[in-house]
């Protein structure tokens, strides 16, 4: 499976993953998120390219 970066278009196999820690409510309402972003530019805006191949 390969993605494609669209903010700096680059071509990769896996994004990087981090952890996020967000206040929900402004109070005590912790929530942890993983989030996938581009490994070059650390964008989350990318897509999956597809490896089909165009025969006519």
């Amino acid at each position: 499976m390969m993605y494609q970066c669209e903010s700096c278009h680059a071509i990769f196999t896996e994004p990087d993953t981090y952890m996020e820690r967000e206040n929900l409510d402004g109070e005590n309402g912790w929530h942890y998120a993983e989030r996938a972003v581009c490994p070059y530019c650390g964008e989350e805006f990318f897509e999956e390219e597809s490896n089909e191949l165009v025969s006519d």
